[in-house]
């Protein structure tokens, strides 16, 4: 009886381990493919500071001083090393740069389930699953296919390190040091690493540290943060008081940004967007709850590390809020937020699976007699004493739970991670054979971005002098033969800006056109009172659309029909639908 028992005990485990490892390298194999299938090899957007500064390490003008300069309101100085190794080691390969942070998110993963584990109980592998599927899910395929959110990744993989040493049963000198150097680099990746100190003097406490030990942190991190903020330009770090002025807008963009977890689309007030709402404020609510409940466990080590990534999660939405708010709800819903809006949820999961540590823990298995209670043939430490009876009641609760998140990921997350994948990667390629053909668009199509025409052919410059990113390998040539974009005949409609329908003096024309790029030139021309097609004003880009100054005093008093005629780059013409104006300034 006492074999057959020993025997199905072991089939049973052999069994949940089955599940436990297919559980973890199932999301870890699938996170893999999506930048093996979507990644494409070149620098875009915020990533052309990158080529900017690979091209000053070149030259011998690289500078201290230009990699610690803010990027918008961070500090991104290791990533900056990173991406230097990486020039000379991969030609600045892009995609291998995704996989770097793919590995990063992996290692991350690793320790925040060991940390929770050695405080939580012996607690199944398997149920640490959903941990895994969360937070490599699809939703962030943003920061999975830009090589430049490297950053993000930095710091999330250093506040791991954080939690995993400060928890460690006993804090030696080594390990807080290590714990310091973790939380600096974190810093120095991006703003919202300094979270890290705070919550690390959150951990240290309720552990019952020595002073010592907090005193040392609290020092390091105070001397992290002002020297942070040293020649620190508010101007240019993406923060406003906009959120302050306005904040119920303020807060429907934390919500959403925290609600969103399955990457839906916001653009309105619809019936989405307010799903998205209430499963943001629930989700605050139980976060509130869980933090205050988890807090109240001084012994549990598992809570406190579940309690800071809610903190983490939350305070990083706070970041995003603050500079972020003035672009609506829509941008609240941006994939690149969900890899740290994630950790609420993955902090919350947390906080429930030690709720049932003692009841989920492996079933004891007796030994055969005669056998020792060593490794393959004795029980397995338990940290609570319910027996396999319990067991057997929790495994249906966690495997509702494992179901829930598995299913909401799949159902919702991995369509929508995919369609997002694909769209990202067709603008990429996109962006690519703009890239390499970039001596034969014009600016107005180049200048449709964040950084001006002539910064973006310098930066294709360097990236082709030095061989770097897709000019290392052939795709540079296919993009090259494939030849520019054909785009389609943008439209175009003229708006007289006069508020009287009686034209006099001097006149602003805009002409609207859908499609700015391959443009060349846009001219305004009026036909009537013995005029045919005859040019009245060139246009200038802007903002509002190409805008033309219009003398009428040139032309008789009557009425014309003016007309705006946009010049592609290859000569053809668009005209625009002609609107009728009366002239009289006599």
């Amino acid at each position: 009886m006492a074999d057959r028992e020993h025997r199905e005990g072991t089939a049973k485990r052999r069994l949940v381990t089955v599940f436990a490892v297919v559980g973890f390298s199932a999301p870890i194999a699938a996170y893999f493919w999506l930048i093996h299938s979507f990644g494409v090899n070149v620098p875009l957007g915020d990533q052309l500071t990158d080529v900017n500064i690979i091209g000053d390490s070149y030259s011998g003008h690289l500078s201290f001083a230009e990699l610690w300069a803010q990027h918008n309101e961070n500090r991104i100085f290791f990533p900056h090393l990173i991406v230097l190794l990486l020039s000379r080691t991969t030609h600045f390969n892009i995609v291998f740069e995704e996989y770097v942070s793919a590995v990063l998110l992996v290692i991350a993963i690793g320790l925040l389930v060991l940390t929770h584990r050695q405080n939580a109980g012996r607690i199944w592998w398997v149920f640490y699953c959903p941990v895994a599927i969360l937070m490599l899910s699809f939703v962030q395929y943003q920061n999975s296919l830009w090589g430049f959110q490297l950053a993000w990744y930095l710091v999330l993989f250093a506040f791991t390190i954080v939690l995993f040493l400060l928890d460690q049963p006993r804090l030696t000198p080594l390990l807080l040091a290590l714990s310091i150097t973790s939380g600096i680099v974190a810093s120095f990746s991006s703003l919202q690493g300094l979270i890290v100190w705070p919550l690390g003097v959150l951990l240290l406490s309720y552990r019952h540290r020595p002073r010592a030990s907090v005193i040392v942190w609290i020092v390091a991190g105070t001397a992290t943060t002002v020297v942070y903020f040293v020649g620190y330009r508010a101007t240019t770090a993406g923060t406003n008081t906009y959120a302050f002025h306005h904040p119920v807008a303020a807060v429907e963009f934390y919500l959403v940004a925290i609600g969103d977890i399955v990457g839906a689309n916001i653009s309105g007030t619809g019936p989405i967007e307010m799903a998205v709402l209430l499963l943001g404020l629930v989700i605050v609510v139980a976060s509130v709850w869980a933090v205050v409940l988890c807090i109240g466990r001084t012994k549990s080590g598992g809570d406190l590390v579940a309690a800071a990534l809610i903190c983490f999660g939350l305070l990083f939405a706070v970041i995003v809020t603050d500079g972020r708010t003035t672009a609506g709800l829509s941008a609240a819903s941006q994939s690149r937020y969900r890899t740290f809006d994630l950790l609420i949820v993955v902090g919350l999961y947390l906080v429930v699976l030690g709720r049932f540590s003692a009841r989920a823990t492996a079933p004891a298995v007796r030994s055969p007699p005669g056998a020792s209670g060593g490794e393959g043939g004795g029980s397995e430490p338990r940290s609570g004493t319910s027996g396999a009876h319990s067991d057997r009641r929790s495994f249906p609760i966690f495997a509702a739970v494992v179901i829930a998140v598995v299913c909401l990921q799949v159902g919702i997350g991995i369509p929508t991670g995919l369609a997002g994948a694909e769209s990202d990667h067709a603008d990429q390629v996109l962006g690519a054979r703009i890239l390499v053909n970039i001596s034969k668009y014009s600016d107005s199509c180049l200048g449709m971005s964040y950084y001006s025409s002539s910064f973006r052919r310098q930066m294709a410059d360097v990236l082709e002098a030095h061989h770097l990113s897709l000019f290392a390998t052939a795709d540079a040539a296919k993009y090259r033969a494939e030849g520019l974009i054909t785009f389609p005949l943008p439209s175009m409609t003229v708006v007289v800006l006069a508020e009287k329908p009686v034209l006099r003096g001097v006149q602003n024309l805009d002409a609207i056109v859908s499609d700015n790029c391959d443009i060349a030139t846009v001219e305004f021309e009026a036909t009537g009172e013995g005029l045919d097609h005859a040019m009245i004003s060139s246009a200038v880009p802007s903002p509002y659309g190409w805008i033309g100054i219009w003398r009428t005093t040139t032309v008789d008093d009557g009425r014309y029909t003016l007309q705006g005629v946009a010049v592609l780059s290859s000569g053809r013409e668009v005209l625009s639908p002609g609107i009728r104006v009366v002239v009289q300034n006599h």
